[in-house]
């Protein structure tokens, strides 16, 4: 077993917050989250690990800008290792990228984001 570098990894964690529910509508997306990070030049941006508990049956959903694939959780809770590439910089030059977390609902019915909802996102650059 070799060491591992983790020195191009970073942590995000996060909850809904509030003192209220907000209502998430069919198909709807909202974001509480938004971070910055830098990706270097011929690197890409990996989604290692996850976890996160939604009260309602929502989705973990994590986009950036510019556009790059998104990741969508299986589940309301769990611990997921998706090891999913989110952005690819193709440039010389490194890239500002936006990355934008909250919840989506993929169900028929009108869903509630609770202030007790949360995630905690682990990624890596590669």
């Amino acid at each position: 077993m070799g060491i591992r570098n983790r020195s191009n990894r970073f942590q995000v964690s996060g909850s809904v917050g509030g003192d209220s529910t907000l209502n998430i509508s069919p198909g709807g997306v909202t974001f509480f989250q938004r971070i910055t990070a830098s990706i270097p030049a011929e690197s890409s941006l990996v989604i290692k690990r996850t976890r996160f508990f939604f009260l309602d049956d929502l989705r973990l959903f994590v986009d950036t800008f510019p556009s790059g694939a998104g990741y969508v959780s299986q589940s309301n809770f769990n611990e997921e290792i998706p090891n999913s590439t989110i952005y690819t910089n193709n440039s010389n030059l490194p890239q500002l990228l936006r990355i934008f977390i909250g919840s989506t609902n993929t169900n028929a019915l009108m869903l509630n984001a609770n202030p007790s909802d949360g995630w905690w996102i682990e990624f890596s650059i590669e």
